[in-house]
């Protein structure tokens, strides 16, 4: 029996420590953000969300906001529909914005935050678009909207 629990707590271990430092960004997202100093975000045109020029929107401000949390500056360029996945395949752009809501057509080649609330429209449930497998960035972005923009009714 003592063989038994000892193999027990050794087979514990192990899948443990190969635990360790989950979750990851399989590019390194996060990690790139805080190197670069930059949060790089591509704007779909869609007032009153995101808008180019001039810079403007509820997305616009909310990311303004996690940025400064990152201790980073936020970049911004307005993008095409059709470049979305390509821009965050390639690390173009970290993060969309764009007043996204949860069934869109990108959900499939991209990773989605959970809905959030902007105070301004609470009613209106929206979402971010990051690079699928990006996930200790998709959750801290996850928990800087929860903390600040709960969405009603969210699990």
């Amino acid at each position: 029996m003592k063989i038994l629990s000892i193999l027990y707590i050794v087979i514990s271990l192990t899948f443990l420590s190969a635990c360790d430092g989950y979750p990851k960004d399989t590019d390194g997202t996060l990690e790139q953000i805080a190197k670069s100093a930059k949060l790089k975000v591509g704007i779909l045109y869609n007032p009153p969300w995101a808008q180019y020029n001039p810079l403007d929107g509820i997305e616009i401000d909310i990311l303004k906001d996690y940025a400064e949390t990152l201790s980073v500056d936020a970049e911004f360029r307005e993008i095409s529909a059709i470049d979305v996945a390509r821009l965050l395949d390639s690390r173009d752009i970290n993060i969309v914005a764009g007043g996204l809501g949860p069934e869109n057509p990108y959900a499939k080649d991209v990773a989605l935050t959970r809905p959030y609330a902007a105070e301004s429209k609470p009613e209106a449930r929206k979402v971010f678009a990051v690079k699928k497998g990006e996930n200790a960035f998709l959750i801290d972005l996850e928990k800087f909207l929860v903390n600040r923009y709960p969405a009603q009714g969210t699990p």
